[in-house]
């Protein structure tokens, strides 16, 4: 009776013993060898650990995003290297604006986790997220679609526009649009450079080309100076600079198509022998073509300018108003482009 306990006891135990063994977890190959899983070059990875299961996959998705950060940055500094060397020139001041992609961002992305793996003997969770670049390229080509689109709507009507006020207008909304653009294409390098030149190297290279179409639209825009004060022409001589300097083209009335008029009030005032002027300069631009529509209006003021001789104060005040145009008017002339 009892060799019979023993042995139901026996196989009992060797029950248990099989069982145990049947049911064990083995470890799965990316704990050891995430690369050997997900190629590198088919997806992004994040791996990581953590005490917790959520920690880990937590942890693991923060460093995919890191990485993708990363990459973006890289992308966008080496296109801010190449725009910089264009035709030799240093565009020192030329910015290039560098995304940071969350942990938001990424569900755009076709991100994806392991289900956390527990290694007993080490007492910590293991986890790995990663993307499939291509179908992560694939998803995210329709947010560029999306802003390329809004490129497009404005750059059309840009190149339909006769009138060069309104064209260089629309150039100059055109080129900012396509800063977004631009901007969603460098994360799209991320998952296929080589797929994203195929689709997008035509658009770039019109974007590329924005600024000569600027530059030829300002050729269009031919302006003739003229004003009601001046003294040794100095007035007319630094606005002419100011626009020649802004790429515009100056010429004489007849061939004009915008008239540029410097209104000059002295206000001058008489207290007793002194002679007291308190000067305001209005600048207004007329289209010729549309009705002498004033398209342009900007007005300053001067500061007080006291003297006993007439032809002295009115040489200072023509010299101050010169100074002030030069210092102010590039700035305005390039805020009546903007919409």
């Amino acid at each position: 009776m009892i060799k019979r306990k023993l042995f139901v006891f026996s196989l009992f135990t060797l029950f248990l013993i099989s069982s145990c063994k049947s049911t064990k977890i083995s470890e799965p190959l990316w704990v050891t060898d995430y690369k050997a899983v997900y190629n590198q070059d088919e997806y992004l990875t994040g791996f990581a650990e953590g005490s917790e299961k959520l920690e880990a996959k937590n942890n693991a998705i923060a460093n995919l995003s890191s990485y993708l950060s990363t990459n973006v940055q890289r992308v966008t500094e080496s296109e801010y290297d190449a725009v910089q060397k264009t035709n030799g020139q240093v565009e020192s001041e030329k910015k290039v604006n560098v995304h940071t992609i969350t942990t938001t961002d990424l569900e755009l992305f076709a991100l994806e986790t392991t289900e956390p793996f527990y290694k007993k003997s080490e007492k910590k969770w293991y986890c790995v997220a990663f993307i499939n670049k291509n179908t992560a390229w694939n998803q995210y080509s329709l947010n560029v679609q999306a802003e390329k689109d809004k490129f497009y709507s404005v750059y059309n009507l840009a190149k339909n526009e006769d009138n060069p006020f309104e064209k260089i207008k629309l150039l100059k909304s055109a080129q900012k649009q396509s800063e977004d653009f631009t901007n969603q294409l460098y994360k799209l390098y991320v998952f296929s450079k080589e797929k994203t030149n195929n689709v997008y190297s035509d658009d770039r290279k019109l974007i590329a080309e924005i600024p000569s179409e600027i530059l030829k639209a300002k050729k269009d825009f031919s302006v003739f100076v003229k004003t009601n004060q001046d003294n040794s022409n100095l007035i007319l001589s630094t606005v002419e600079q100011v626009f020649t300097q802004n790429d515009f083209y100056i010429t004489n009335e007849t061939s004009c198509r915008y008239n540029v008029f410097i209104d000059i009030d002295f206000n001058k005032v008489i207290e007793e022998e002194l002679i007291v002027f308190n000067p305001i300069v209005k600048v207004s631009i007329q289209d010729k073509k549309s009705d002498d529509k004033i398209i342009f209006n900007y007005s300053t003021k001067v500061e007080q300018i006291l003297s006993y001789n007439l032809s002295k104060a009115k040489k200072n005040t023509c010299e101050k108003i010169a100074t002030k145009l030069s210092e102010e008017l590039d700035i305005q002339i390039a805020k009546m482009f903007e919409n």
